[in-house]
Order: structure tokens, then C-alpha cells, then sequence
């Protein structure tokens, strides 16, 4: 056994652990979104910017209907009910 009242030489150990991150992969998804995102507000910004450009039939329609007149019938005049009391 040794001595615990001996001074000893002190050991110091230094272990140094160098480590990367963990690769993420996703990229692919990402830029798809945002190429799908982007080819969305074109076909949107396309419509709005053409603002009926398009040119479109004519749709004034001139109708004329015409309605045969009523009859003239006499009604009497209706009576207003009597209060209680």
C-alpha cells in the first residue's frame, strides 16, 4: 500500500472530442416547396396583372318579355279586427 501522507505528482489528462453536427438532409423538399410556391403566385400575379385581357363574348342580352295585364277585380276592403274591452 502506499503512503497517503506522501505528496505525489498530479497527472492531468485532457481528452479533446471534436464532432460535426448531424447532416440534414431535406434540402431537395425545401427548394421544392418553395419553387411550387413561387409557380403558384406567377399563375396568380398572371390573372390579376391580365385584368381581362382575355376577350370574352358579348354577353348583353336584350330581353323583352312581354306580360299579359291582370284583370281588374274588386276586392272589398278588409276590416280591421275590433279591440277587446
Amino acid at each position: 500500500m502506499s503512503d497517503p501522507n506522501v505528496e505525489r505528482e498530479t497527472v492531468v489528462h485532457n481528452t479533446t472530442v471534436n464532432t460535426s453536427g448531424e447532416r440534414r438532409s431535406g434540402g431537395g423538399f425545401t427548394a421544392f416547396a418553395i419553387v411550387g410556391l413561387l409557380i403558384v403566385l406567377a399563375v396568380i400575379a398572371w390573372f390579376v396583372i391580365q385584368n381581362g385581357a382575355v376577350e370574352r363574348p358579348d354577353t348583353n342580352v336584350d330581353v323583352k318579355v312581354e306580360a299579359p295585364e291582370l284583370p281588374d277585380i274588386n276586392l272589398p276592403e278588409p276590416k280591421a279586427p275590433s279591440l277587446p274591452g
